[in-house]
């Protein structure tokens, strides 16, 4: 039972993770590259 817990924060946690590192990725490409969509 606290087993699934963990498995569902850290799921969670790691699709929050992945999700901000790829907003930072764009955010700092669209720095570099002066783009003014996104």
């Amino acid at each position: 039972m606290i087993f699934d817990f963990f498995k569902r924060f850290f799921f969670k946690f790691e699709f929050f993770a992945i999700h901000f590192d790829f907003n930072i990725l764009v955010y700092g490409f669209c720095k570099e590259n002066e783009c003014e969509e996104f």
